[in-house]
């Protein structure tokens, strides 16, 4: 774990997020899935957001969501197969159809999160299938967030490193 009273009075965002991934992984290597999703989702927001804000500045415009270029490129392709008439739409609709999907399909992968995170209705969560996996999503979303933003992995990080190693992130 962090030892909190090193960290000075003020700290970039990006420490903040590794400083959550490196615990969520020791909660993770001890099993403590629903608490290793939380952090490591908190982690990778802030990393997705300093990634599209990264790739904003690169191509001089605004940029969302830019979590993976490949699974971007993936939608893209799969509305175009998916959809009758995609191809007939001029870009705007395009742009609209794309940005609906890409927003449904976050939404769907924040779910474990947030049904963990945020009170809703009732007092229960919806057990995911399984809590092991979800974590392994947001911790690994959280490192190639880092990766899109610092254009590589944190190679002096020996507990990032270990996990990277394990589920072939390179």
């Amino acid at each position: 774990m962090v030892n909190y009273d090193a960290i000075p009075h003020s700290i970039h965002k990006i420490q903040v997020a590794v400083f959550q991934l490196r615990n969520a992984l020791t909660l993770y290597y001890n099993g403590s899935y629903v608490s290793a999703i939380t952090l490591a989702g908190a982690a990778e927001e802030i990393l997705a957001k300093c990634s599209d804000h990264a790739m904003s500045d690169f191509l001089g415009g605004d940029v969302q969501h830019n979590h993976n270029e490949m699974s971007s490129s993936f939608l893209a392709i799969t509305l175009a197969s998916a959809i009758p008439g995609y191809d007939s739409l001029n870009q705007n609709d395009k742009e609209t159809v794309y940005n609906d999907w890409a927003k449904a399909i976050t939404r769907e992968f924040n779910t474990a999160k947030n049904q963990l995170k945020h009170k809703s209705e009732g007092q229960t969560v919806a057990k995911s299938p399984s809590f092991k996996e979800d974590a392994e999503k947001y911790i690994s979303t959280a490192i190639i967030n880092y990766k899109l933003y610092k254009k590589a992995l944190p190679v002096n990080d020996p507990l990032i490193m270990k996990y990277c190693e394990e589920r072939g992130i390179i």
